[in-house]
């Protein structure tokens, strides 16, 4: 069902390793939980940026429905966070306890065909509707298994599990029938997957698998699925993710951060400009008792206070169009 057509190694800038993966029709999200950082890649995996998190997000996917991010931790408490586009944490939704399971999240995916989310818990899979966390609901349970991940690609569920002795990847139908089940290699550690769609007229439909080598190796497998051997095929809500990315709402939080950035180093080089022009009138009027000199002098220090003044202006019109445009500056 899988046809690995290339292998991607990830040059890391962190010293830990990265666990979760989140495509959002644009751009590749990786996480690293040890030291709460989500990195941002392009899709040749050069680095855009890397961003600083409040917690140490494990797992992530992306939520094209509401143009926002899931992500979990490696608490025991199963519970998942909303973030807005500049990863920025919003919301949470707590797993209600009526689906009676215990442990850490080990995997989350959208889910497009109802904007539900799966997230994987111990042996079982369990369906979180955003909207009302009341309603959730458990999807499939796996005795004698362990789940390390859970992927939506609609109508089917992938999963990837462990058990005493084997580590499996299993393709389920939305009717929770097994399609398809077979055996990973011991060499790598599958730690998280994604669908990325093709665009562009391509046919080929890919799924990108961050596995570890050895333990400390990231790579990831670039994966082509047999569409042939899925007798639904997939519902065109998964390319939602390609098609409505020119719609969504831009992250300014760089942008604005550089803003701000660009204004102080002015702020600083006025404050050395005004400060040496203060000492320059008062050698001049130490050094001499010459009454045209020093009106020359004090016109020439007004006319660079003049311009500083009207360069003062620009910099706080700058301020207001960061703080309008950027909604974070008001939380505080």
């Amino acid at each position: 069902m899988f046809k690995i057509e290339c292998e991607k190694p990830i040059i890391s800038k962190c010293k830990s390793m990265y666990k979760g993966i989140a495509f959002d029709g644009v751009n590749i999200y990786l996480t690293v939980p040890c030291e709460q950082k989500i990195v941002k890649f392009d899709m040749n995996f050069n680095v855009v940026c890397i961003i600083d998190t409040i917690k140490s997000y494990t797992y992530l996917c992306y939520d094209p429905q509401r143009c926002c991010f899931w992500a979990a931790t490696d608490k025991c408490l199963p519970v998942i966070y909303c973030l807005d586009m500049c990863l920025l944490e919003i919301d949470e939704i707590k797993i209600c306890n009526q689906t009676s399971l215990g442990g850490i999240v080990s995997g989350l995916s959208f889910d497009c065909n109802d904007g539900s989310i799966l997230v994987s818990i111990a042996n079982s899979i369990v369906r979180v509707n955003p909207e009302c966390s009341k309603k959730n609901c458990l999807f499939l349970t796996l005795p004698c298994k362990f789940l390390c991940g859970v992927l939506s690609i609609s109508p089917y569920v992938f999963c990837n599990y462990i058990t005493k002795e084997t580590q499996n990847i299993a393709v389920y139908d939305c009717k929770k029938n097994l399609i398809y089940d077979a055996f990973i290699p011991c060499d790598v550690m599958v730690e998280a997957a994604v669908f990325v769609p093709c665009k562009n007229g391509c046919y080929k439909n890919h799924i990108y698998v961050l596995v570890t080598k050895k333990g400390q190796y990231p790579y990831i497998l670039d994966c082509i699925i047999k569409c042939d051997l899925l007798p639904l095929g997939f519902n065109n809500c998964n390319y939602n993710v390609c098609n409505d990315n020119c719609h969504k709402k831009p992250c300014h939080r760089n942008v604005c951060a550089d803003v701000l950035e660009s204004v102080a180093l002015v702020e600083t080089a006025l404050s050395h400009i005004l400060n040496a022009e203060g000492e320059k009138l008062q050698k001049v009027i130490e050094s001499t008792t010459d009454v045209c000199k020093i009106l020359e002098t004090n016109c020439s220090i007004t006319k660079t206070i003049e311009k500083a003044t009207h360069l003062e202006c620009i910099l706080y019109d700058k301020i207001s169009l960061v703080k309008d445009i950027c909604c974070f500056c008001d939380k505080d």
